[in-house]
């Protein structure tokens, strides 16, 4: 909904085709291309389905019977386009597909550059950001239970959280302690930005920034 809102308010013709998680690919694309015999083709496709399937299965349907647009733009959360696996399920028409990351790329405080390097040494590969968020969990519970003179009881954890401040991967993490809202006791301020590749297999830390909060 906040989609077509967005789309709407600045005159951008939406179609919505209606995916059920049953039906096959072939079919799938087959209702594509009866909605493009109707009406002008599209100069954007965007899947919002799951991931690795149906996706997969729907872009080579797409590619193999040529429907797919100049511009096939892939919906994703965040985290996995980061992954060299994604370019294994869509191939490179994914290329420049933007995509929202919890890191600025190339930009990482000493702690971030300490970890991503020792990461690089044992897998020969930049960390993605989903990465560093791991590590920043468990470094930042385990800082929490010897903050709470080793109590790993929930209660014991979450006061220490309260009072903690932690120079993690990705900067400065601490917990909001507002008693209303969805952020309570969330890190509300990490790094935010949306990014996208030039190219298949790229490193994170030189994708193209779009735009960072």
């Amino acid at each position: 909904t906040v989609l077509e809102d967005r789309l709407q308010k600045s005159e951008v013709r939406l179609t919505r085709l209606a995916i059920d998680s049953s039906i096959l690919p072939g079919a799938i694309v087959e209702s594509v291309r009866s909605m493009l015999s109707e009406s002008t083709p599209p100069d954007i496709l965007l899947l919002l389905v799951g991931y690795p399937e149906p996706l997969g299965g729907i872009v080579r349907e797409l590619q193999a019977q040529r429907l797919a647009p100049d511009i096939l733009s892939l919906g994703d959360p965040a985290g996995r386009v980061a992954d060299p696996g994604w370019w294994n399920v869509t191939g490179p028409r994914a290329v420049g597909a933007s995509f929202l990351a919890y890191q600025r790329p190339g930009v990482l405080p000493g702690e971030g550059r300490q970890v991503a390097l020792r990461f690089e040494e044992r897998f020969g590969r930049e960390p993605s950001f989903v990465a560093l968020e791991g590590y920043d969990s468990i470094w930042v519970l385990a800082r929490a239970i010897e903050a709470a003179g080793g109590d790993s009881a929930p209660e014991a954890v979450c006061s220490a959280l309260r009072r903690l401040e932690v120079e993690a991967t990705r900067g400065r993490l601490e917990f909001s302690t507002e008693p209303d809202g969805i952020v309570h006791q969330q890190w509300a301020w990490p790094p935010v930005s949306v990014v996208a590749y030039d190219h298949r297999y790229q490193q994170f830390s030189s994708a193209n920034l779009l735009w960072q909060g």
